[in-house]
């Protein structure tokens, strides 16, 4: 099993692709994980940067946040 380090900038794109550079390359990390294939490792406010990008930047509303949330 290969393992990744990613950061909030790839992980992100996991979640909104629209208009984002490299995103089929997260998206195939996100594939990868999805399968079993790749082992992530995260820095430890990763979750917290991907909620405030959610909220701030895409304008999510509370409900949006809540689900992102329990899918991280």
């Amino acid at each position: 099993m290969r393992e990744a380090v990613l950061d909030a900038s790839v992980v992100l794109k996991w979640f909104h692709r629209e208009g984002e550079a490299r995103a089929e390359a997260a998206g195939a990390l996100r594939g990868d994980f999805e399968a079993g294939e790749l082992r992530v490792i995260a820095p430890p406010l990763l979750w917290l940067e991907i909620i405030s990008v959610a909220a701030r930047r895409w304008l999510w509303d509370a409900s949006q946040l809540e689900a992102l949330a329990a899918s991280l």
